[in-house]
């Protein structure tokens, strides 16, 4: 990472410096999952997980410009089921300059991919994102804004893949130890393969679909959030968000709604303690049939999950996650998994 900051700081930013250090964490767990395939119903494949994470950053400034570079990778490996196995990956870079005590301009970039070995329901895609960003200082108030053009290749069938444009606006209030977060966002995505059409329907019940020749499917997305937290000795906060898409292609138009809680807080014997419960609905436009009596709503899905930390000895740490995922809105088949995983962290900083 520190040679890639290096690379691009040298096209333009010779006299930069790093004021801030090259942080640096890997970790290493290994523990069980109930539900291996993340199989629907009944049916579900227990076995053992092992799962690897690096989260590196970087910022190097020069006068009034900066760049700051982050990195995320994790990768899953399910001995026995080789097939189930992924890696993740985030990459993201931001310039910025200030222009002036209140006012900051600048540019976004991001990548990133997921590639599993998925055998019956693939989701491996790859999506780059860049655009202008400007952030506002109303005294303490802090106004953001941005927009972004895209790119989502998605590897499994590409009439999914898609380019997109994008804008955004975020506000964050603070009053003492609170503070109101809100966020706007829109994103228009045009795909590569054409809008579908329903046609009558099938002898279960199922709309019969056709492909619409010459006609693009093109979604709009539409989100807005509303959060508080606490800072201080103990985080925490929670959030909502209403997220609606339109579509011109039958079966991709819904409204999600999304509540979010945390917490992170410090307990005796140096524990760190991280909570984080998602309860999300989501309300198609039109039924996800299997049959008459069976939908698909495997986006309907909430979690909870807990992360506990505590230093070992210098750099390392132990850590424990418990994760639960869960249908409670869905109205089709019940999904349940749980996730349970020990292991070591080492933290870095140059």
């Amino acid at each position: 990472m520190r040679r890639l900051a290096a690379g691009v700081v040298a096209l333009g930013l010779s006299a930069a410096r790093a004021d801030e250090p090259l942080r640096l964490r890997l970790e290493s767990a290994a523990g069980v999952d109930t539900n291996i395939t993340r199989t629907e119903g009944a049916g579900a494949t227990q076995g053992a997980l092992l799962r690897l994470v690096l989260d590196a950053a970087d910022e190097l400034r020069a006068g009034a410009l900066s760049l700051g570079l982050d990195y995320q990778a994790g990768a899953r490996h399910f001995p026995g089921h080789d097939e189930e196995d992924g890696v993740f990956q985030v990459l993201g870079g931001r310039l910025a300059a200030r222009a002036t005590p209140w006012l900051v301009v600048g540019l976004l970039a991001r990548l990133q991919d997921r590639t599993t070995r998925e055998p019956d329901v693939p989701r491996d895609h790859a999506r780059v994102l860049a655009g202008p960003t400007l952030d506002v200082a109303l005294g303490d108030v802090r106004l953001g804004l941005s927009a972004h053009a895209s790119r989502l290749v998605y590897k499994p069938d590409a009439d999914f893949s898609a380019d997109g444009l994008g804008a955004g606006l975020a506000l964050d209030v603070p009053a003492g130890a609170w503070r109101l977060e809100g966020r706007l966002g829109w994103q228009a995505l045009r795909f590569d393969g054409d809008r579908l059409a329903a046609v009558g329907a099938t002898p279960t019940g199922a709309p019969f679909l056709v492909r619409v020749d010459g006609e693009l499917r093109a979604d709009t997305l539409k989100s807005a959030t509303v959060g508080l937290r606490r800072t201080g000795d103990w985080l925490f906060g929670a959030e909502y968000t209403l997220a609606a898409n339109s579509s011109n292609s039958f079966r991709s138009g819904f409204v999600r709604h999304v509540w979010r809680a945390f917490a992170t807080l410090e307990l005796p014997a140096a524990f760190l303690v991280s909570a984080q419960l998602d309860l999300q609905r989501v309300v198609y436009d039109d039924p996800q049939f299997i049959t008459l009596e069976t939908f698909i709503e495997d986006e309907n899905r909430s979690s909870g999950k807990l992360r506990v930390e505590r230093p070992l000895a210098g750099r390392w740490s132990g850590v424990m996650h418990l994760g639960a995922w869960l249908s409670p809105f869905g109205g089709g088949p019940a999904f349940s998994r749980q996730t349970a995983l020990l292991g070591v962290a080492c933290h870095l900083e140059d």
